[in-house]
């Protein structure tokens, strides 16, 4: 039996309309993917959209947190900052932001 979480079911509600938007469990929290690719994760209970350098700016603007986790000797930033609440509740921005977070993606797996 699939064990599910009643947040991460809350937010995909939210973001499903606007493409194939799934989640997967990974490293006690969830990678969130459009098709194949991931976009954005759930720790702790926040939402979190890929960054870069072109939408870094964006999340700022909210004073939207990176997502940091403790690492074996210092804290570690990851390129994902959390989403704003006023950007998840608007239907016409959410889906602005969701490309722009696998456009940010995909820039990164061009690079590896």
């Amino acid at each position: 039996m699939k064990k599910t979480n009643p947040f991460v079911e809350t937010l995909l509600k939210k973001l499903k309309p606007h493409g194939p938007i799934t989640a997967r469990a990974m490293f006690g929290g969830y990678g969130i993917y459009y098709g194949d690719v991931i976009f954005a994760l759930i720790a702790e209970n926040r939402l979190y959209f890929r960054a870069d350098d072109l939408n870094r700016k964006d999340y700022e603007a909210y004073d939207s947190q990176p997502f940091v986790y403790q690492g074996m000797r210092k804290p570690v930033t990851m390129p994902y900052m959390n989403l704003p609440d006023e950007i998840l509740e608007n239907s016409k921005e959410l889906p602005r932001w969701i490309n722009k977070a696998v456009d940010s993606s995909l820039r990164n797996k061009k690079k590896k």
